[in-house]
């Protein structure tokens, strides 16, 4: 957290996807989900004022427009090389899943190889690497006294996922 100037007392929540549609740069991409992160992240910061928010990639007006007006902190780097992008992934408390469809995501796997928690709508590989209490179609339900993610580790949080790796 130091070395990307983060801040270390926060609860970390990070987003690494594409979320504005079209040279507008205002435009959500809907299949990603910007405007349930926003919304779950808004419901977040109304019981929690020490979220602190993550993002990275590129056209992330959209979520960074819905922080501005919510005044929720945020950290944005654009473009990150893929080596900080794995950095900022061990800096993260939590990493929501808010795609309303998916083929995988990506981030399921990449969260599942350094053990972050992780919250999904049912997409993608979702119910084949998560335990189901980390699944919910509102992702503000999915973890029981969030931001309190220690209390929802499970002992074997990432079964699955090392079942379906194992399996292929």
């Amino acid at each position: 957290r130091k070395k990307y100037n983060l801040p270390e007392s926060s609860f970390l929540i990070g987003s690494f996807q594409r979320d504005t549609e079209g040279s507008d740069l205002i435009s959500p991409k809907l299949e990603k989900g910007p405007d349930l992160l926003a919304d779950a992240i808004e419901k977040w910061w109304s019981t929690n004022k020490k979220i602190h928010v993550v993002l990275a990639g590129w056209r992330r007006q959209y979520i960074i427009n819905r922080l501005n007006l919510a005044k929720i902190p945020y950290s944005y780097f654009e473009r990150p090389a893929r080596e900080i992008i794995n950095d900022l992934y061990q800096t993260l408390d939590l990493y929501p899943v808010t795609a309303r469809c998916e083929g995988g995501p990506q981030s399921l796997i990449e969260c599942g190889l350094i053990n972050v928690p992780v919250v999904s709508r049912n997409v993608g590989i979702a119910k084949q690497v998560l335990p189901q209490e980390s699944i919910s179609d509102d992702v503000t339900l999915a973890i029981p006294n969030v931001p309190n993610v220690e209390d929802w580790k499970l002992p074997n949080g990432y079964q699955k996922y090392r079942e379906l790796i194992l399996s292929l």
